[in-house]
């Protein structure tokens, strides 16, 4: 599954994915300025602001998939990266957990100033 999805939102031969250490995260790095997911619906959305830093944190729908993810922003430097922090089919128990694991997630962000939800 995740072989066939990561090139889909991430078309770019320039990314590297690699594990994050202390969780089941995945790091998607070297995403250009201005970079968001491509070949997707958007199914809710939400952005921090931290200084010159900003996440966008998005739930996706790539073809049966699900996808929760966050966009991040760095105050300094030239690419972004992306954190892949679930992955689930639509329309199954594993789905349903990360929808409300998304949106619970977007929803405690939205208590810090300059955050806009979708």
């Amino acid at each position: 599954m995740m072989k066939r999805i990561i090139p889909l939102l991430f078309p770019l031969e320039s990314v590297s994915i690699v594990p994050r250490n202390r969780s089941n995260d995945l790091e998607v790095n070297g995403l250009p300025k201005g970079f968001v997911p491509q070949n997707c619906e958007v199914l809710h959305f939400g952005e921090e602001l931290h200084g010159n830093s900003r996440r966008t944190h998005y739930l996706l729908k790539v073809d049966t998939h699900l996808v929760f993810l966050s966009v991040c922003f760095p105050e300094y430097g030239d690419s972004q990266f992306a954190l892949i922090r679930g992955m689930a089919q639509v329309n199954s128990e594993a789905g349903d957990e990360l929808i409300r694991f998304a949106r619970n997630s977007i929803a405690l962000v939205a208590t810090a100033p300059a955050l806009k939800i979708a």
